[in-house]
């Protein structure tokens, strides 16, 4: 975004008139128990197209993520002046309630809650947790038979390591993704710089809970869904990981191998612009050869089949580079759509913004915040003719549904509500429209329990 706040323009930013509705999954249910972004994501994915996703979080602390703020922040901004694009991206469209699950009487409000759920998730990294306060799944299914309870772990739910926490980059260093990915044992291992254990299990976790809704509609059924970072990591490694288990095979050829891979090609043009190519079909190394004007690599005998380029992709590298050199990339994308070559650029996330495609499927989507900056997020890639999604929603403040919830849906009358914030079971938040009016309850309530006392 050229280092400034203001968003990207491009002639055409949006496609036909997008639809808007209640999305597939209207009238779904979720009680969200996670934090930072490996769980928060999975909801966010119900969120995005329909659930109703209620986010509990601690009095006062709320989801850690919320105080992880960027590293280049304008001097004086705080969490509370600046749209913490982490907590945005995985927490938008949800309602935010504060309660502190260890308290002792949270009871009769995670009791109404389970009851309202369809899906009851967290992502600690044991079981236990919930377990130990009293709301793992066998004591929640007591209140809802039907409840789904979804727990997304570090590690899984059984082994050694089961009660052990982790992180986004631990995650993919165990599950063997950063030596894959830094080119073999005999290199430097290196993680992906997003997220990618934390979204990849998001997605793996979603599925899940997917499924068992579907089994629940034809069954009656609720049912308890384990899964893990590690999990979903190691399936997302199927193509790499299972060439090692049956060939002993792996890459070990540096950061240089994706340079050197016979059908995943990544040229610089004559303007310095990258381009990658993926010619997997013999009659996309012929279509690129004819682009490239160079009809003799067809018959050389050192790339005429699939085998020949894999034997000797180092010096068709060389050769492929210097044919690359005399043109732009721009007017090599246009030779190789010609040659039906699958190409496309190696875009900066500011190339990205500029791409009309993105934005003509609502892959990227602009959100006013209504005390903070506009911003740029990410659409909801799934398009439903029948169902389509609402507009996409800025993440809630912390405990903003707070008095709502337990007022409107659960029940509670506004004694017990002050009763339950008195104690330190709930948190009011700041932004109830009853904020002001439960203050002054509280304050009341405190000081006739002091005057009690002595």
């Amino acid at each position: 975004m050229n280092g400034d706040s203001t968003p990207p323009t491009t002639k055409n930013q949006v496609g036909p008139e997008i639809k808007y509705g209640n999305g597939p999954l209207y009238g779904v249910k979720v009680l969200d128990i996670t934090r930072f972004w490996n769980g928060p994501s999975a909801t966010r994915n119900l969120s995005d197209y329909g659930a109703t996703v209620i986010k509990v979080e601690m009095p006062n602390e709320g989801d850690p993520i919320r105080t992880q703020l960027p590293n280049d922040l304008p001097s004086g901004a705080t969490a509370q002046s600046t749209t913490n694009w982490m907590f945005e991206a995985a927490n938008r469209g949800k309602k935010s309630i504060c309660i502190d699950l260890r308290h002792p009487n949270t009871k009769p409000v995670m009791k109404r809650l389970t009851e309202w759920a369809d899906i009851v998730v967290d992502n600690f990294r044991s079981p236990n947790i919930m377990k130990g306060w009293g709301y793992g799944y066998e004591e929640l299914k007591k209140w809802n038979p039907q409840i789904i309870y979804g727990q997304n772990s570090s590690f899984g739910p059984y082994g050694p390591k089961s009660g052990e926490g982790s992180f986004d980059a631990v995650a993919q260093a165990y599950a063997g993704a950063a030596v894959s990915n830094g080119g073999g044992t005999r290199y430097t291992p290196l993680h992906a710089p997003w997220a990618m254990a934390d979204e990849v299990g998001a997605m793996n976790f979603t599925m899940g809970l997917l499924m068992a809704i579907i089994h629940k509609q034809k069954t009656g059924e609720g049912q308890e869904i384990l899964t893990s970072q590690v999990g979903a990591m190691t399936q997302f490694q199927a193509s790499d990981l299972v060439r090692y288990t049956m060939r002993g095979e792996q890459k070990n050829e540096g950061l240089d191998y994706r340079q050197k891979h016979y059908a995943q090609i990544m040229c610089i043009c004559k303007d310095d612009k990258w381009i990658m190519l993926q010619v997997v079909l013999q009659k996309q190394w012929e279509g690129l050869c004819k682009g490239i004007n160079r009809l003799d690599l067809i018959e050389d005998k050192r790339t005429v089949e699939v085998m020949a380029r894999r034997e000797n992709k180092v010096w068709m590298k060389k050769e492929l580079d210097q044919a690359f050199k005399m043109k732009t990339r721009a007017e090599w994308l246009t030779i190789m759509k010609k040659m039906q070559v699958p190409a496309g650029p190696c875009n900066s996330y500011e190339d990205l913004l500029q791409e009309e495609q993105i934005w003509a499927n609502n892959y990227l989507t602009r959100v006013k915040h209504e005390k903070k900056e506009e911003f740029i997020t990410i659409g909801k890639p799934l398009t439903f003719s029948k169902s389509p999604a609402s507009k996409t929603d800025v993440a809630p403040e912390l405990g903003e549904h707070t008095v709502e919830v337990l007022k409107d849906l659960l029940g509670f009358t506004e004694k017990e509500i002050a009763i339950l914030g008195t104690d330190g079971a709930i948190g009011l938040g700041y932004n109830s429209s009853h904020i002001n009016m439960f203050r002054a309850r509280l304050a009341e309530a405190k000081r006739k329990k002091v005057a009690s006392k002595m």
